[in-house]
């Protein structure tokens, strides 16, 4: 079994958690609440029952989920109210709580009766490991008491310990496991690393990557991360933010004997740091700072070119490129340069940088990039990808454009992986191609014109896109394809699947475009990404002899 195969199911045996929940009663004084502890893998739609009898419903009326700008209900919900409201309400059975509600802090509505309209809001409080001996769903405190259903009057009452002992014996019959039971089953699974990031992948209806995930050495992965220009400048920030030009071994034996890695740890305690916003990014001068001595502003792919098919579009946004090259010399904000932001973001929640009592200073996760293990570099790698995707998704334009709908950054960023992910890994193709697959795919089942056929905001997006995937390592730039006599292109062979040919002027923008190449590390985390959003795929294959594990990683 190959260190990457050892990696993965590493992964696979961690202790599954448990969530804790506060539901209360919104509108109501004084609180109706209940603090209850599930298991971090029920759906959506187990949960709505544990919600009927923590509140003594009686589930004689439908009910939904709302979060962030999705909702889930029944299937009677489901199957009637996209028809009636557009899109938005999927399958709750499909949708796993700890991959739509990850992290403390997370907050969701529940709202069951559509037409009286008891409204709950759902926050996670914490998530941890089972305990063997605990039964869950269990409920640990509360308060007052929910309203009768269809009644206009509201009596409150009290909630006390032997309404809690009576509310886990109904929560308990038929339903309840144990810790140990749980920490036996091997479905269900969360990766708190890439989970939930992208809601929408896991209410796709088959859910499954189209080739198998072929398994290379941990060292191979590691040596690669350390190489990805994500890494790279996540690393040269944190240095930065400390005040350290080299944050390492300073070559000198203090002779107490101890490792090397203890007189890191000394010289992180000792950075001084940065002053932070109350939303916990640089202040606007300093970031304005680190972007121009770091260089974060280096494209990694060259500027998007479409001029020649979308020539007013093009003129349209050279200006506002402009505008916006002006107005980053004095941003009000460190999240209005995306080139920081994405690297602030993914540096904090890799480790890379902590931010405490209003100062940033360099985390002590730099220690896994200095001396850590080959799996300890990977997972810091996963962790900086993790946390680059969330601030893409989480600081994404909503509304219209300038020329259409903006395109969705949660859509377009999962679907030019899962397009990459499918090509042949040993050849380069066009970067913009995801944009011609997007479209084969969305076709005329776009009736709300996000994507706008082939409109030049699609193919900014997706250059957008693949400039992330390009700045993670998941891609890298590499030479074009040489087809030989006879071969079809692949170009053409995404187009044969569309409804309608483009225009050889868009054609040509997507030949033109960079080539690049899925990276054996931007296979693992790809494969890692859909999967924790309950992705399945073919069986993994192990190291072929045309693509040995051994082989030299690829630089930027």
């Amino acid at each position: 079994m190959s260190s990457s195969a050892s990696l993965s199911n590493t992964r696979h045996r961690r202790l599954p958690t448990v969530h804790l929940l506060k539901v209360s009663l919104k509108d109501f004084r004084p609180g109706v609440w209940r603090r209850l502890c599930v298991p971090s893998g029920i759906t959506l739609g187990e949960l709505d029952g544990i919600l009927q009898v923590a509140f003594e419903w009686t589930g004689d009326h439908l009910h939904k989920f709302d979060i962030g700008n999705l909702t889930f209900g029944p299937e009677p919900l489901w199957m009637t109210l996209p028809v009636q409201l557009g899109p938005g309400v999927h399958n709750e059975d499909l949708a796993i709580l700890g991959q739509v509600m990850p992290r403390p802090g997370d907050i969701m509505d529940y709202t069951y009766d559509l037409g009286d309209e008891w409204r709950h809001r759902i926050e996670v409080e914490a998530v941890s490991p089972v305990e063997s001996d605990v039964l869950y769903p269990v409920c640990l405190g509360g308060k007052g008491v929910a309203p009768e259903e269809d009644s206009a009057e509201y009596t409150p009452g009290s909630f006390g310990e032997g309404d809690r002992e009576a509310l886990n014996v109904r929560l308990q019959e038929g339903r309840a496991v144990t810790g140990r039971e749980l920490a036996a089953g091997v479905e269900r699974q969360v990766d708190p690393v890439f989970t939930g990031i992208f809601l929408g992948l896991g209410l796709v209806a088959d859910r499954k990557l189209a080739v198998p995930y072929e398994e290379v050495s941990v060292e191979r992965l590691a040596a690669e991360a350390v190489e990805s220009p994500l890494m790279r400048r996540a690393v040269a920030l944190a240095r930065w933010v400390g005040g350290e030009d080299e944050i390492g071994d300073d070559g000198e034996d203090d002779g107490d004997g101890a490792d090397d890695v203890n007189d890191v740890d000394e010289r992180l305690e000792s950075v001084h740091g940065y002053g932070v916003t109350t939303s916990r990014v640089l202040k606007p001068a300093e970031a304005v700072q680190a972007v121009a001595e770091l260089g974060l502003n280096e494209l990694v792919l060259p500027e998007l070119d479409i001029s020649a098919a979308f020539g007013d579009w093009a003129e349209w946004r050279r200006e506002r490129r402009a505008d916006e090259t002006e107005s980053a010399k004095r941003p009000r904000s460190a999240k209005d340069l995306p080139e920081l932001h994405g690297i602030w973001s993914a540096a904090v929640d890799a480790g890379l940088i902590e931010v405490r009592g209003g100062r940033a200073a360099t985390g002590a996760g730099m220690l896994a990039w200095l001396d850590g293990s080959a799996e300890q570099q990977v997972e810091l790698w996963s962790r900086l990808l993790g946390g680059l995707l969330r601030a893409r998704v989480e600081s994404a334009p909503v509304g219209r454009g300038h020329f259409g709908r903006a395109v969705p950054v949660d859509d377009v960023l999962p679907m030019t992986a899962e397009v990459m992910y499918g090509l042949p890994r040993e050849s380069g193709v066009p970067s913009l191609l995801p944009a011609l697959a997007i479209a084969a795919v969305t076709g005329h089942h776009d009736p709300f014109g996000v994507y706008e056929g082939f409109g030049p905001e699609l193919f900014e997006a997706v250059h957008n896109a693949m400039s992330d995937w390009t700045l993670a390592g998941v891609v890298a730039r590499t030479e074009p394809l040489e087809s030989a006599d006879g071969d079809v292109d692949v170009v053409d062979s995404v187009v044969d699947e569309l409804d309608k040919r483009p225009n050889q002027a868009v054609l040509d923008a997507v030949r033109a475009s960079a080539p690049v190449r899925v990276t054996a590390l931007g296979a693992y985390g790809v494969h890692r990404l859909f999967t924790a959003h309950g992705w399945k795929t073919p069986p993994t294959q192990a190291p072929s002899a045309q693509n040995p594990s051994t082989q030299t990683p690829s630089g930027e």
